[in-house]
């Protein structure tokens, strides 16, 4: 109960629209069961709008949530209160995704000119483009199967990896969670790798030799279209957040 009194005289007058400029984000350390029960209750807040990358679960395991500029001075003074350890892990949360941005706009500009850049993140026109290039440099050996429609009536496009015969089959797929856009570069680095690399590397090719590979690369492209085009943070792609905010495949948390 006291706690619960404190936040409505800390926090109870504050309000804001939505920023990300100024918006940090902490790494906090509960030393034991009572602080996590504190930090639970802080997630709870919803006025607060804090956004918990990484939930507290342990004593002595870090958690990691983001916090709107308005409240980050309430939300340390309530952290010290409760004798909580915390350090600032991003100082500014806009700072890092202009950086993001820019070098995102970069890897697509000399992409224009160059070969397809399997360490960068890329739009869903563009993975697509690449399915269909591996297609075309590699027939005999991998092909596109289309099985469907997503909700907003975007294809779900396969790739098949065979080189003949009826044989068992592995299923691999990528970019459940629509923010974390490093599943989806993983997932078309891995189709290269495979089509580059078979017959020159063992593993790959007895894997091949004995098994169908079926990789569906984007199997959200609902929520991975919205998280490039309508929102800049909540599907932050350089950290990995709590995958227990994620349901199915809502373009949600």
């Amino acid at each position: 109960m006291r706690l619960i009194l404190f936040f409505g005289a800390l926090f109870g007058h504050i309000y804001c629209l939505e920023t990300f400029v100024g918006d940090q984000v902490l790494e906090i350390v509960p030393s034991n069961e009572e602080q996590i029960k504190n930090l639970l209750q802080l997630e709870a807040q919803e006025h607060l709008q804090l956004d918990f990358w990484k939930s507290p679960t342990t004593p002595g395991e870090t958690a990691h949530v983001r916090v709107p500029f308005v409240n980050v001075q309430a939300v340390k003074v309530f952290l010290e209160s409760q004798g909580i350890a915390y350090s600032i892990m991003i100082e500014d949360v806009q700072v890092l995704l202009d950086k993001e941005n820019e070098e995102m706009l970069f890897n697509r500009r000399r992409e224009r000119s160059g070969n397809f850049n399997f360490g960068a993140y890329h739009t869903l026109e563009e993975i697509s483009q690449e399915m269909d290039n591996l297609v075309a440099e590699h027939p005999g050996l991998v092909s596109k199967v289309n099985i469907g429609s997503s909700f907003e009536n975007r294809p779900m496009n396969v790739l098949k990896f065979s080189t003949g015969g009826d044989k068992p089959a592995i299923w691999l797929d990528a970019g459940i969670h629509a923010r974390e856009w490093v599943t989806q570069a993983t997932a078309l680095w891995t189709a290269n790798k495979i089509v580059s690399d078979y017959g020159k590397d063992p593993s790959i090719t007895s894997i091949l030799d004995a098994l169908d590979i079926f990789l569906l690369p984007v199997t959200n492209p609902d929520g991975y279209v919205f998280s490039q085009t309508k929102v800049s943070l909540d599907f932050v792609p350089f950290f990995n957040k709590d995958l227990r905010r994620c349901v199915g495949t809502s373009k949600a948390k």
